[in-house]
């Protein structure tokens, strides 16, 4: 562990965090446990369960109650995913090292795919240099795209062996259409770009920030982000598997959120509605906001060869019928749709 890169701060329940430098552990009580905390009475009886969600923001400024709205809306922020064992996310075939491939059942049993190689990788007919690669990532040769995609997938799963976890965006991301996106409350600008447009973008969200490094996540992070907010007790096999109704922004969903000036309003159940990402309490998981619908969140990982993977549902889907939290679409990488964005993560280099 580098300690010129990070500060190591201990969250409310008692963990070592490795905060990057540049950022700042929040000060807001509810941002500062990393699994959460329950309260006992003397009869062993739960009086009061503190969730979890360790929020670091961009920048130096302390961020407290009092300037929580202002932070949460104008800086970068990132949840804290504790890994135990990083082997539990990759593995071998021959001299190659992939991500494994996790299913959510609802019987309360996690399986892994018997499919694997879905990460790293590239697919057989888009990722070619004459078409998508000369059109969205200037020419790089088909090769250089894997060897980059192998390379970039190491050095996320040696960080996490180092660090011990990794951070995935509180948001979805944000300002898609402009140079730079952000990872910032209420943003609007969360869809509609291609999935390499993304791609190239999401590695510019650590600005000149030496000592990290952002991406768009892995399908591995997704469904360790999933198999942590079980373990945790803040979600269930079923509304991560079978029905996120009760947590997502989907069709058949309703619940209040707040606009883009500052208004209360209620999003009815059988309407398609997008809100700005972290609108609302409703969608909030650990802290993490919109992993079940609102808009579907693109991956690196890939699927038979020719399609991207997004998790989460979207806003126009009835989540008890199809695609709640767990559940991946497959869709061709240069489609751009406005319910299609993408979740970002940040590792320590």
């Amino acid at each position: 562990m580098d300690l010129s890169k990070v500060e190591i701060v201990i969250s409310k329940d008692g963990i070592e965090v490795p905060v990057p430098k540049g950022y700042v552990a929040s000060s807001i009580e509810s941002e500062m446990y990393v699994n959460g905390l329950k309260t006992y009475d003397e009869n062993g009886n739960i009086i009061d369960t503190q969730y979890g969600g360790f929020v670091i923001y961009e920048g130096n400024e302390s961020v407290t109650e009092e300037n929580a709205w202002e932070a949460q809306t104008s800086r970068n922020q990132w949840v804290w995913i504790p890994i135990l064992d990083v082997s539990d996310m990759y593995c071998t075939s021959e001299t190659n090292i992939f991500g494994n491939n996790y299913k959510f059942a609802k019987n309360s049993t996690i399986l892994i795919s018997s499919s694997g190689k879905n990460e790293p990788a590239i697919l057989v007919s888009s990722d070619t240099q004459g078409a998508y690669l000369s059109s969205y990532l200037n020419g790089i040769s088909r090769n250089e795209f894997l060897v980059e995609m192998q390379q970039n997938f190491c050095e996320m799963l040696e960080s996490i062996a180092t660090y011990k976890g990794f951070y995935i965006g509180r948001y979805e991301t944000g300002n898609l259409s402009k140079n730079i996106p952000v990872v910032q409350k209420m943003n609007t600008d969360i869809s509609d770009q291609t999935w390499y447009t993304m791609y190239k973008k999401c590695k510019k969200i650590a600005g000149n920030n030496q000592n990290v490094v952002t991406s768009m996540i892995w399908g591995i992070q997704y469904d360790e982000t999933l198999k942590w907010l079980i373990e945790t007790g803040n979600k269930t096999y079923k509304q991560i598997a079978s029905d996120s109704t009760e947590w997502g922004n989907y069709y058949n969903s309703t619940f209040t959120y707040t606009t883009t000036d500052g208004k209360t309003a209620v999003k009815n159940p059988e309407i398609a509605l997008k809100i700005p990402t972290g609108a609302s309490e409703y969608t909030k998981a650990n802290n993490i906001y919109d992993l079940a619908g609102n808009v579907l969140d693109w991956t690196l990982e890939y699927s038979k060869r020719l399609y991207r993977s997004s998790r989460g549902g979207g806003y126009a889907n009835e989540s008890d019928n199809i695609r709640p939290a767990g559940y991946r679409s497959i869709i061709t990488p240069y489609s751009n749709y406005l319910h299609l964005g993408c979740r970002a993560m940040l590792y320590i280099k």
